[in-house]
């Protein structure tokens, strides 16, 4: 049992108990009891209080004495929070998660400034940080080594030079596609054919749609660990964050994230990043191009880090449709997509 007072701080223990029969939490099919050590470090002040075995398939952390963890502080809602063990299958890793149960003030990873979703799984990685409500107590994650989060090997200055080398293929892959399109322009311009598009036709804004036209110069954001960042923004708006990585040739990795951010089109925003190199340089790579991104689309400096009010909604009741969006006036067909992109995102939220 884990208590506020310090008078029970030598006393910190986790009691095994069987599961309150009014608990507002559903043990998911996947659900296992762990294949290896697990425990919670208990830490107040940066002194080391206790240390708890996480040894059942959920251990139920909250203010009543029923919880296998007890913490006694105000702030702590009555049935908190959930840490659930997942089994290892083929496409998923062994692991924990950490499912808030709609807490009145909340559950924190790593020192985020938001509170984590209620109601839906977040990874818990070894090292990971977790803290409830107002508890001045932090809990980290201890288990073994290979389900730690990779870190990024690289210094500042090597991240730097990544962008730097990013920005340049950038600007290389501009002036291609610039000098294409001119020449394809000059082309129908001989031909005298305007696509039916008469002499009023207006061009279109590149910044609309082309990232590398957008400005942002937040760099001090996000350049000293692009990955923390990335994740924190991922983790703020709801959506979980996934690499995908490819390995082209020898030592030449192609690393791509999906963005759910809204373009005018619809369409997904893709941050790419190709290094000849070590896969973790790729994902840095990666990671730094997805926060440029960001930046360039004005998300890294919203104010308090909120999310967007669109990820409180729930989007399965209205179909998955916006409430001011109307398909009958839609001849893009941007609507659909921008709902297709939901429904995934919303059948990718349960791990």
């Amino acid at each position: 049992r884990d208590s506020e007072s310090s008078a029970a701080a030598e006393s910190t223990t986790a009691v095994l108990k069987p599961t309150p029969t009014d608990l507002p939490y559903k043990e998911p099919s996947w659900s296992a009891v762990p294949d290896r050590e697990y425990s919670f470090q208990v830490l107040k002040g940066g002194i080391i209080m206790s240390n708890i075995p996480l040894n059942k398939p959920f251990m139920v952390i909250g203010r009543k004495e029923d919880c296998d963890i007890v913490l006694e502080h105000p702030s702590i809602s009555r049935y908190h929070a959930v840490v659930q063990f997942r089994a290892a299958e083929e496409a998923r890793a062994s692991g924990f998660y950490l499912f808030d149960l709609q807490s009145t003030h909340g559950t924190y990873v790593n020192k985020q400034s938001a509170r984590i979703r209620a109601q839906s799984y977040q990874r818990l990685k070894v090292g990971h940080m977790v803290k409830f409500g107002g508890s001045s107590r932090n809990f980290i994650l201890e288990g073994p080594e290979d389900d730690q989060e990779d870190e990024s090997e690289l210094t500042v200055t090597e991240i730097k030079e990544l962008r730097r080398k990013q920005e340049e293929e950038a600007r290389q892959r501009e002036a291609e596609a610039k000098a294409k399109a001119e020449a394809d322009e000059a082309k129908e311009d001989d031909a005298g054919v305007d696509w039916g598009l008469g002499d009023d036709a207006e061009d279109e804004d590149p910044s609309s749609e082309n990232p590398f036209a957008l400005t942002g110069n937040n760099e001090d954001l996000y350049i000293d660990d692009p990955k923390k960042t990335l994740r924190g923004w991922f983790e703020r708006e709801g959506y979980e964050l996934e690499y995908n990585v490819e390995e082209k040739g020898y030592s030449h990795f192609v690393c791509t994230v999906e963005l759910p951010i809204d373009t005018a089109s619809g369409d997904p925003v893709i941050a790419e990043a190709s290094v000849k190199g070590k896969k973790k340089e790729a994902v840095v790579a990666c990671a730094l191009e997805a926060c440029r991104i960001l930046d360039q689309h004005g998300e890294l400096r919203k104010a308090c880090h909120e999310g967007r009010k669109r990820k409180e909604k729930n989007w399965e009741e209205n179909d998955y449709y916006d409430s001011d969006e109307d398909t009958f006036l839609d001849r893009t067909g941007t609507i659909e997509k921008k709902r297709e992109m939901r429904k995934k995102d919303g059948t990718q939220r349960d791990p």
